[in-house]
């Protein structure tokens, strides 16, 4: 199964400023919600521009520890879910098929689905002890050892019958997104064509125009992952899970409790091609949208700059990744 090309008409729908902003302010909220240092201010925020966490379901505790009995491993899945339903219905007008799956994660030497080279990371906003740790962290989460020590064992676990029916749905997407999930982006990341800094809340649709093009397509970054062809293969793999789960706990039909796609489209320039992830909406909540965006912005501006930066994909499979030296 050689890496399918994706038509340009999807990539620039999967490339627009508002599609790259939800995706990425999903993670995002998810990232910071239960954090301390994120304090109720931030909160409100996020409460201000629609964007907060129902039922405070976020992915981890304030101490940092992995929850698996909030739902938020279903919020994961459900989210992804939808993504690729949007990009299907898009890859359909062009006349084209669903978007293609890895059924089973392609092994080290795999001629369709090479592993791209590590590469010297070189962020410019980090130090060079940093950086130089980040470039052995990407050799050895793209070697055949890490591949064979870690990754198939992930796979095999959770994919695994005996796994699938002694956890809920929602502690299966918790685990999947925190282990198997953020290796994969990793593994199969090229060096990026820049290293585009953080989403700044006080101008949530501003930015730096050449990380809004089709060639930014890290797969490191929530911002422009879902740009990258690797992205609907590995999310199609997650996906399958959950009807993996279906047929080991033989549930028909699976009743959702985290169903959180974010909120409303944040860039001021709204149009109708992307307006979310799950359904149409009309020009008058479009304007209603836009104009809470631009109201907001002044008092985001004096707590943006005391907003903590969350941790990137790419940071937390480095933590959670024990390097050898």
């Amino acid at each position: 199964m050689a890496m399918r090309i994706i038509p340009e008409s999807v990539r620039r729908m999967q490339a627009s400023k508002s599609m790259r902003l939800q995706h990425e302010l999903w993670h995002y909220v998810r990232a910071v919600w239960s954090n301390p240092d994120f304090g109720e201010d931030g909160r409100s925020l996020l409460r201000t521009l629609k964007w907060d966490l129902p039922g405070d379901r976020s992915p981890r505790s304030a101490d940092g520890h992995l929850l698996l009995d909030n739902f938020s491993g279903e919020d994961f899945l459900f989210m992804h879910r939808d993504m690729i339903a949007m990009t299907d219905h898009h890859l359909h007008l062009a006349g084209e098929p669903p978007i293609s799956r890895w059924s089973t994660i392609p092994l080290p030497g795999d001629s369709d689905f090479p592993v791209p080279p590590a590469w010297d990371y070189a962020d410019p906003n980090d130090s060079p002890q940093s950086n130089a740790a980040t470039t052995r962290f990407l050799r050895f989460i793209k070697s055949d050892q890490y591949f064979e020590t870690t990754m198939s064992l992930q796979e095999k676990f959770l994919t695994s019958p005996a796994t699938l029916r002694a956890l809920s749905l929602g502690a299966i997407g918790n685990l999947a997104e925190m282990t198997i999930h953020n290796a994969m982006h990793m593994r199969w990341s090229s060096e990026p064509v820049g290293y585009r800094p953080g989403v700044n809340l006080a101008d949530p649709a501003g930015g730096d125009p050449r990380f809004d093009a089709l060639d930014y397509d890290y797969l490191g970054d929530t911002y422009s992952s879902h740009v990258n062809p690797h992205f609907w293969y590995l999310h199609g793999w997650i996906d399958d899970l959950i009807e993996r789960w279906a047929a080991a706990n033989q549930v028909p039909n699976i009743t959702w409790t985290g169903t959180w796609t974010g909120g409303p489209d944040l860039v001021p320039a709204l149009t109708s091609a992307v307006p979310s992830l799950t359904v149409e909406r009309d020009e008058a909540e479009f304007t209603l949208e836009s104009n809470l965006v631009r109201d907001t912005v002044e008092k985001l501006m004096s707590l943006s700059a005391k907003l903590p930066v969350p941790p990137t994909l790419l940071e937390i499979t480095k933590r959670q990744t024990l390097v050898p030296e």
